[in-house]
């Protein structure tokens, strides 16, 4: 089974790359293109982490087309591994319950990372289409999950340190990093089992770390009277938004349907239904301890738990927001890769590797049907003249015949 998950996942990345030369980049995508062309500290509009790694990409691949949709491809790919090591590590906490000493058939964690890389709502349409800075956060958040979760399991303090690097490059890349930054804090202070770690040297030094990889973006700020804070606080509000729009003009119930219907049950529907479908079955999706409690169980606990716990302080905090403030999907990126680890994670501990696989086939096929349709139709006609058509951006595909 692990050959064939294995196999299916390097010719979907192969199919990935091959379409890195044919998907016409978003608006966003081009605006981070040409800031890339006059490197700062950080930039008005956000941090400067995507702008970086665009830049990367053209030194390395040229102006063109296919270095900006290659950055996707390999955020893409490094996301399902992360998402993998998540899966893996959560399985080597059962001990000797179910899976024997740890022993993990490393299987599992691909087939949840492929359930969110081929997921055509998410990763393809804001991932691999808008490359942005949302792809990193949601990249570099998961990794600082990861390296908390190592810890939990094995209390090793490189991985505070670790969690300082992920968490400082989360920050870089947007500042929404900040939630998920405070909810673990407040999780290890709130856990007694964790808490112990505010007493050595390694928690406070792994958040210098953090803070000096925030550096540049401080004093960008501070030498601009703070524009980029500001601009957060005040671009993405409703007030403002109509007046780019006037669809953007909603009553309160409509801001926070349009949170609810893009962000949370929208395209997320098909995993809200898993969970009621495990709920009804009587198959407890938290993590309850067996009479014989053991350390096992207790790592377990507490790292699904800290999963769940993210997962609700994300949505709750973007549902305080919207009513002032417009948040769609794109907003909710690791709100929703949390959703598909942890549903992912329980529908294989319950043995529902039939559903799994279908969504997979099912997600796949869409997913190559939106990438086909962003390679014939620009998302951004006015940008697709002005990067393409005038030869700013090189773009030579053998689909370029069929767009009008």
């Amino acid at each position: 089974m692990e050959k064939t998950v294995k196999i299916f996942l390097l010719v979907y990345v192969a199919t990935l790359f091959l379409f890195a030369f044919t998907i016409i980049p978003n608006n966003d995508s081009y605006y981070y293109w040409e800031l890339s062309r006059n490197l700062q500290l950080s930039y008005f509009t956000g941090p400067p982490m995507i702008v970086y790694i665009i830049k990367l990409a053209t030194l390395i691949f040229t102006n063109s087309v296919f270095a900006i949709n290659v950055v996707g491809s390999i955020v893409a790919m490094i996301t399902t591994y992360i998402i993998a090591a998540i899966i893996n590590l959560l399985f080597s906490m059962e001990g000797d319950d179910n899976l024997g000493q740890g022993q993990v058939n490393k299987s599992l964690g691909l087939i949840v990372g492929l359930l969110w890389l081929t997921y055509p709502f998410v990763t393809t349409r804001y991932i691999l289409v808008d490359v942005t800075y949302d792809c990193l956060v949601n990249l570099f958040d998961l990794g600082t999950l990861l390296f908390a979760l190592r810890y939990i399991k094995y209390r090793n303090p490189a991985n505070i340190y670790y969690i300082g690097f992920f968490a400082g490059f989360g920050l870089l890349s947007k500042y929404s990093s900040i939630i998920m930054l405070v909810t673990l804090i407040s999780y290890f202070i709130y856990n007694r089992e964790l808490r112990g770690v505010f007493k050595g040297r390694h928690i406070y030094l792994s958040m210098l770390i953090c803070l000096g990889i925030f550096m540049p973006v401080l004093i960008w700020n501070y030498q601009h009277n703070f524009s980029s804070f500001l601009f957060q606080l005040k671009y993405h509000s409703w007030l403002e938004q109509a007046k780019v729009s006037n669809a953007n003009n909603r009553h309160l119930f409509g801001r926070i349907w349009y949170y609810l219907g893009t962000g949370v049950f929208g395209p997320m529907i098909v995993y809200w239904l898993m969970a009621v479908y495990l709920i009804i079955k009587n198959k407890s999706i938290g993590v309850k301890s067996p009479p014989s409690y053991n350390k096992y169980w207790q790592e377990k606990s507490l790292a699904t738990n800290l999963i769940l716990t993210q997962i609700i302080v994300i949505g709750i905090f973007w549902f305080l927001i919207c009513p002032f403030a417009m948040v769609d999907l794109i907003y909710l990126l690791t709100f929703n890769s949390l959703m598909i680890i942890f549903i992912g994670y329980h529908l294989l501990y319950q043995r529902c590797y039939q559903l799994v696989l279908l969504i997979i086939v099912l997600g796949t096929i869409l997913s190559i049907i939106n990438m086909l349709h962003y390679s014939l139709v620009p998302a951004c006609p006015t940008c697709y003249s002005k990067y393409i058509i005038s030869k700013q951006l090189e773009f030579n595909s053998p689909l370029m015949k069929y767009i009008k």
